[in-house]
């Protein structure tokens, strides 16, 4: 049973001549499974965040549609929760209160609240900091606020867009492995875009290869490799190899 289906998407942009006309998506059709994690990869440019916004909700298509939950995307849902590359933290908020901020548009009570905050703040690792200004924290810890905020309503899908691309490596690979123990303990449907081909080895349980623009689904591969993965074993190099000749890299 799927939980989201891409089905026949695409996305014309459209400038002042006729001549700027510019497909960004050109039939895109996929299925993802209810607690997947599920990574989109693609080179720059090839349509990978239109694709998420468009499943988010941000954007319409030009023509086919998303189905979620057996309804289709028309709008934003409060349901499905977006983790930007951008933390879009208040910088003048503490962490606590960045956090806290969907919890007071839901008008959720002070109790539950509490309680909640102090959840997320030790799932991320956070708890030392609640006190602090975005100002005072480091990329992987900003990072880790904006994770929170988006978990704190508890959302059924979480789609990410290139949120550790910013990041050093070291922080990026210790993120991704507390990212894989939260969608393991809380059983949430994960959309992952990037354009790091490790990143999608480690985290993906299946990986969509996006074709430069116009974006065109090329092949999906289901990585079968044992969590947690090492990257330097030979069956990740072989799938890094795999996915390379997919891009025409060899």
């Amino acid at each position: 049973m799927s939980l989201i289906q891409i089905q026949n998407v695409n996305k014309l942009y459209t400038g002042a001549i006729k001549q700027d006309e510019n497909y960004a998506l050109d039939m895109v059709n996929f299925d993802i499974k209810p607690g997947e994690f599920f990574c989109v990869l693609g080179p720059s440019g090839c349509g990978k965040t239109t694709l998420l916004n468009i499943m988010a909700g941000f954007e319409k298509p030009t023509n086919g549609k998303i189905i979620i939950n057996g309804s289709e995307v028309t709008g934003p849902s409060p349901k499905n929760i977006v983790v930007f590359q951008e933390y879009g933290l208040f910088p003048w908020k503490t962490v606590e209160k960045n956090i806290e901020f969907p919890l007071n548009l839901n008008k959720t009570n002070e109790e539950t609240k509490s309680k909640i905050i102090k959840e997320i703040l030790e799932l991320v690792n956070l708890s030392d900091f609640a006190n602090k200004t975005p100002a005072e924290l480091s990329g992987g810890m900003k990072q880790r606020v904006a994770l929170a905020r988006a978990l704190v309503v508890q959302p059924e899908i979480l789609f990410m867009d290139e949120p550790f691309a910013a990041l050093d490596e070291m922080t990026r690979i210790k993120l991704e492995r507390e990212l894989l123990k939260i969608w393991k303990g809380r059983k949430i449907t994960v959309v992952f875009v990037t354009h790091n081909i490790d990143s999608a080895i480690t985290l993906g349980d299946r990986i969509a290869v996006m074709t430069p623009c116009p974006g065109k689904i090329k092949n999906i591969l289901d990585v079968n490799l044992k969590r947690p993965r090492d990257i330097t074993s030979n069956e990740f190099e072989n799938l890094k190899k795999e996915i390379l000749v997919e891009f025409d890299i060899q």
